[in-house]
Formats: C-alpha cells, structure tokens, sequence
C-alpha cells in the first residue's frame, strides 16, 4: 500500500515505478473484491481460493494499465453463490424425513424452504458500482467499458 499512497502524493512518471503501482493496484482490487463480495457471500474456504486465483488470472496488467473484466469476475462469483445454495439446499432436503410434517400443513402451508436459491445475488450495477468507487479513490484516469473497466497509471 505505500507505492499506492507515494503514487496519490507524488505524481512520479517514472515507467518502472508505474508499473509497480499497477501490480500493487491489481492486488489491491482482488482483496478488495475478496473482502467485499467473497468472504461475505462463500462459506466454502476452496472455493474462495479458486474464486480468488481466477479473479487474479481474469485481470489483466500491461506496463501501467490495468484492466478489470468485471463482468466476468461479478459471472463467477454468482455462480459460486448459486451453487454453494443448492448444495445446501440439497442436504436440507436430503436430512428432512419422511413425516416430520403433516400432510395437512404442507397443504396449507407448502413445503418450507429454508431460503430461495438466489441466481445473482449480486447485481452487476451494485458491483461495478462499487469497484468504480474504490478505484477513484486511487485515481481518476480509468474508462468503464460494457464489461470491463480499464485503469491508466499517468
């Protein structure tokens, strides 16, 4: 974080330390897409590792630009949550006997689910929203594209 922070109060043009701000920077959204949409939406400790390996492989770093498919990311995370539901829905199913409620209840009531499995459970505004504003705290010279973002280290 301190080449970020010499970067905020130092303009330096230097090629080298610019490249260095964006690999800081690309670390820097990862944890940040970690601690904000993962750790709070995935239980499952391998999938968060996955999500984050392929989150880190997805952007791309060239000299002093970076660039964030964030649809792609916000993809892959929905479809970890959906699936993580489903399997927990699936052995709710699987633990609940037969009998355990009457017949005469699940008509009136229905069968109880203890949550509805939720396809995108992040939207893509809220996402790219939120990516938008952690990077102008940074800086100012980024374009968001139709599915990604793109960030130029001047």
């Amino acid at each position: 974080m301190n080449i970020l922070q010499e970067y905020i109060s130092e303009k330096n043009s230097n090629p080298n330390f610019l490249d260095k701000v964006a690999k800081e920077f690309s670390f820097e959204i990862i944890n940040y897409i970690n601690e904000e949409f993962i750790d709070s939406k995935i239980s499952d400790s391998s999938t968060k590792k996955r999500l984050k390996d392929n989150i880190s492989k997805l952007i791309k770093r060239e000299y002093n630009t970076l660039s964030v498919p964030y649809f792609y990311i916000l993809e892959n995370i929905n479809l970890c949550v959906e699936v993580e539901m489903s399997e927990r829905q699936i052995k709710e199913d699987n633990s609940q006997k037969f009998g355990d409620v009457k017949f005469t209840q699940i008509l009136e009531n229905g069968m109880q689910k203890s949550e509805p499995i939720r396809r995108f459970d992040i939207s893509e505004k809220v996402f790219s929203q939120k990516l938008v504003n952690f990077v102008e705290k940074y800086t100012l010279d980024y374009d968001v594209d139709i599915d990604t973002i793109k960030i130029e280290f001047n």
